[in-house]
């Protein structure tokens, strides 16, 4: 199945990625540099948890802020050495 010009497990496939690292960032209390809904951000993961029909992940930004991103929102996230 084709989905906006992706096959639809590759979608699938990269949503759960970039679930499981915000995971294992916010298991391993590690900074994170995440691209979703057109912003780029650096930050630590709050909490990841099941909203209805998707994971929502929060991440505290540095400057103090609070971001909030379904995990069909996030394009990639990155651990941050």
């Amino acid at each position: 199945m084709i989905l906006n010009g992706e096959r639809f497990e590759s979608i699938k496939d990269s949503v759960y990625k970039n679930v499981e690292c915000c995971k294992y960032a916010l298991q391993e209390k590690r900074q994170i540099a995440l691209l979703g809904k057109g912003q780029f951000i650096v930050g630590t993961v709050r909490t990841v948890q099941w909203d209805d029909f998707e994971d929502r992940v929060v991440i505290n930004t540095k400057n103090g802020d609070s971001k909030s991103f379904y995990g069909s929102e996030i394009t990639t996230v990155r651990l941050i050495e």
